[in-house]
């Protein structure tokens, strides 16, 4: 794994790449003060993961964006002190497919890395609960069908290619209960199969 890092404090830069590289877990091979230093470099060694300090100002933003779009293979892993539910949603809305908080330990961001960058996302489950749902809420002017909230985030885990396994873990929630969770989704939208509650979460706009 080829990651990139940007985030002010230098000496947290320097200790990641140390961890990562004396663990064989990733190379850094380029660390900045800020996403908008990276860019320059993109071009000359394609990261897997960009590694970024939350800083919500334009010019980051912007070079956020602009990665993005013109380099879609990259993942963006977002790390914090504190996210508030607006910023979730501006950097949902960026392209970003996972945060995490610098409390965390290493082993979690670790975790973090190699979820993003398996093509998955990774946000703290509290705060993806509240997003999701609300975002669903405002678009469709209704929670579909009678679901639950619980019911609402095991569909969009499952819409975006989590087992009931990598679920049950990812919520805290015994097996068995993920199991009777889901299949009170298929009974009460109807569906038949994971491909099937894709479509229908797509007709019913809780995912895009």
């Amino acid at each position: 794994m080829n990651i990139f890092i940007a985030d002010r404090n230098q000496l947290f830069r320097e200790s990641l790449k140390i961890l990562f590289e004396n663990e064989g877990f990733a190379s850094v091979s380029t660390h900045r003060n800020n996403i908008e230093d990276l860019v320059p470099e993109i071009e000359k060694n394609l990261p897997d993961i960009i590694l970024t300090e939350y800083i919500d100002n334009t010019k980051s933003a912007a070079a956020l964006k602009n990665i993005t779009l013109n380099f879609p293979s990259i993942k963006f892993l977002v790390i914090g002190f504190s996210f508030s539910e607006k910023e979730y949603h501006h950097l949902i809305q960026l392209g970003v497919k996972g945060c995490i908080l610098k409390e965390s330990d290493l082993p979690e961001l670790k975790n973090a890395l190699q979820e993003v960058v398996s093509g998955k996302v990774f946000f703290p489950g509290d705060i993806l609960q509240k997003v999701m749902i609300k975002h669903s809420k405002i678009i469709t002017g209704k929670n579909s069908n009678n679901l639950t909230e619980r019911e609402m985030e095991i569909i969009y885990l499952l819409c975006d290619g989590f087992s009931n396994e990598e679920i049950s873990e990812k919520l805290h929630l015994s097996y068995d209960t993920i199991k009777w969770h889901r299949g009170n989704i298929f009974l009460k939208s109807g569906c038949k199969n994971i491909l099937s509650l894709y479509k229908y979460a797509i007709q019913n706009k809780f995912i895009t």
